[in-house]
């Protein structure tokens, strides 16, 4: 007689193990996956805040650099307007057509921001011509030069605009030079009250000839 085994159990279960590899592998994969994405993510995201980070130190070290170089360029226009005024006081004071007077007033008067170009004289006509940051500097300019006792009679002959230069005002002045006097042109003169003296009691001219006919 023939012994006979039933194998229907196993298979199933066979199968059913196989699944569970299948399905355990998988599991292990997707974990995996996920914990790798994670990694990725995590040091994405570091380095996206480095770079944000550096981003802002980039932008305050940039302010940083502007607001210097707004201070070295105002330094450097602040020493340009003194060597410009330096070099004409110094052709000023070499000038010997013009009084020493004159031209420390007008030094004086000269308001920190403008600077002159040229200055010349006809007769007691004085002509100035220069350069100011602005039309109120003008202004004050020629409001010093009106307080002054050797000036007087300021106008303004022309103010425009510097064509090389943004925001610089180019002018022209005219006054008059010499000691302010308080008495109107044309009254210096005294008025000459000595009469010219007469002959006292003139005789007529009729009765001198009677005389002489006598």
């Amino acid at each position: 007689m023939i012994a006979t085994v039933n194998l229907l159990p196993y298979r199933p279960a066979r199968r059913l193990k196989k699944a569970y590899l299948i399905l355990a592998s998988w599991g292990g994969t997707a974990i995996l996956t996920a914990g790798i994405l994670l990694l990725v993510h995590i040091q994405f995201t570091s380095l996206l805040d480095e770079r944000n980070a550096l981003e802002k130190q980039n932008e305050q070290t940039i302010a940083e650099l502007d607001k210097q170089l707004g201070e070295v360029k105002n330094i450097r226009d602040l020493k340009l307007i003194i060597e410009t005024k330096l070099k004409i006081i110094h052709e000023l004071k070499q000038a010997r057509n013009l009084p020493v007077r004159l031209i420390d007033t007008i030094i004086h008067a000269l308001p920190e921001k403008a600077w002159l170009k040229d200055i010349t004289t006809q007769g007691q006509t004085l002509k100035l011509k220069g350069m100011a940051q602005s039309n109120a500097v003008v202004a004050m300019f020629m409001n010093n030069l009106s307080a002054s006792p050797l000036i007087s009679g300021v106008k303004l002959d022309q103010v425009a605009l510097n064509t090389g230069t943004s925001a610089i005002k180019a002018f022209s002045l005219e006054a008059q030079f010499g000691p302010k006097s308080d008495t109107p042109p044309g009254t210096n003169a005294a008025p000459n009250n000595t009469a010219t003296p007469r002959p006292a009691n003139p005789k007529p001219e009729g009765d001198a000839q009677k005389k002489g006919g006598h």
